[in-house]
Order: structure tokens, then sequence, then C-alpha cells
């Protein structure tokens, strides 16, 4: 699947896919793209101020805009230590592959 190679390429080094994964830098994304809120999961301390504060849906929209990486217009001042997805081609078979992880 070519969504789950571009996903581990880029992002598996900092996010997990599974709802009770091994904790990483960034939070498991587990879900994400179902609708919840940003900065809503029970449990998980890793949210700024600018997160909480974003009123963000994590649907699919919002995917492909963060996935651009942080400081894009429209989103929060995130720190990233990777960059983003680095063609735009393929950042929408990464966040089709989280629909399906």
């Amino acid at each position: 699947m070519k969504g789950e190679a571009v996903y581990m390429d880029n992002c598996a080094v900092c996010h997990d896919t599974k709802a009770a994964g091994p904790k990483k830098v960034g939070p498991s994304m587990f879900g994400v793209g179902s609708g919840c809120k940003a900065a809503t999961r029970p449990g998980l301390r890793l949210f700024g101020r600018p997160m909480k504060k974003s009123n963000l849906t994590w649907d699919n929209a919002t995917l492909v805009g963060l996935s651009a990486g942080p400081g894009q217009e429209g989103f929060p001042a995130l720190k990233w230590a990777f960059p983003a997805s680095p063609i735009q081609a393929t950042r929408p078979t990464s966040i089709a592959y989280l629909g399906h992880a």
C-alpha cells in the first residue's frame, strides 16, 4: 500500500497508529480523521496552548493542511522535528492510510 509506505517513511518515527501504541515524540494518529476535536484526547499531555485553542477538527482537510508542515496559515504554531511530508502529492495517500490503519 503506497499510503502506508509514505506514512512509514515520513510520520511513523514520531507517530504510532495504534490506540494503545507506544509513546513517541508525537501523539498516536489512531482515530485521527474521524472528526474529533484537536487536543481533546484524554491522558495525552503533549498539547501546547495553540493546539488547545485552535478549535481544529481532525478531518481530511485539516490533516492535509497540517501535513504541509508547522506554521501554515490557519494552523497553530506547532513545533516539529520533521519539516513535513516533502512531496505534496504524497500527503493525501498517507492521510488515506490513517483511515485504514
